[in-house]
């Protein structure tokens, strides 16, 4: 912002034409694609503590000064979440009238992800980057059919949520980038289906994943 005061201060003085002041300050948007690993796990009882292995793919579209840029991101990804007690565990201390007592949720879920993140490069091939994602959970898989066989139903998790991100990139080519982001999950995802289970879940994940950048415009040539 100062510098571009300053050289609309000198355009004045010098008349400098307007198309030397573009060039000064370059701009552009690309947008390409970006797949990876996505490794999630739920806070909360009864799921276990651990970033289990998933993936990720999706794509991108982002504008940039020369140290700031506004990214948009669309993705999908899945996930894989299991309990550390038997379905049928009712827990308050009891057990449901279920007869099974050995078979744990073993859940994985497919989601679209909609990113809004801030770009700061601090350096020409490096930038951090920050910002809030809407998950919106398309598909919910109990493997094991443990909880719908106990509770006669498998509705465990919201369908939506939002979450904070933020993350690295560095570019290896001209064209391929690698990155990792960490995303903490800002809303709470229980769906209070189950007697007993009031605890706040939140998902949170670590995504590792390479760039490829297909097109790059340039607001001047």
């Amino acid at each position: 912002m100062v510098s571009a005061l300053l050289l609309l201060a000198i355009t004045a003085h010098a008349q400098i034409p307007i198309s030397d002041i573009d060039k000064a300050i370059p701009s552009f948007a690309d947008w390409g694609i970006k797949a990876g690993g996505n490794f999630e796990q739920i806070s909360g009882f009864p799921f276990k503590q651990s970033y289990d292995p998933g993936g990720m793919g999706g794509a991108y579209i982002c504008i940039h000064g020369r140290t700031l840029g506004l990214k948009l991101e669309a993705t999908a990804s899945m996930a894989h979440y299991s309990s550390m007690y038997a379905a049928s565990y009712a827990f308050t201390d009891t057990k449901s009238s279920s007869a099974d007592t050995v078979t744990k949720a073993d859940f994985t879920t497919l989601s679209v992800n909609v990113p809004l993140l801030i770009e700061v490069r601090p350096c020409r091939h490096f930038l951090f980057e920050f910002g809030g994602q809407y998950t919106q959970i398309l598909s919910v898989t109990d493997k094991s059919n443990a909880f719908k066989n106990a509770w006669n139903t498998d509705k465990v998790f919201k369908t939506s949520y939002y979450s904070m991100i933020m993350g690295i990139e560095e570019d290896i080519t001209r064209r391929l980038k690698l990155g990792a982001t960490y995303t903490a999950g800002m809303s709470d995802i229980n769906n209070a289906a189950f007697k007993g289970l009031n605890d706040y879940w939140y998902a949170s994940s670590a995504q590792v994943y390479l760039v490829y950048k297909i097109k790059k415009w340039y607001h001047v040539k």
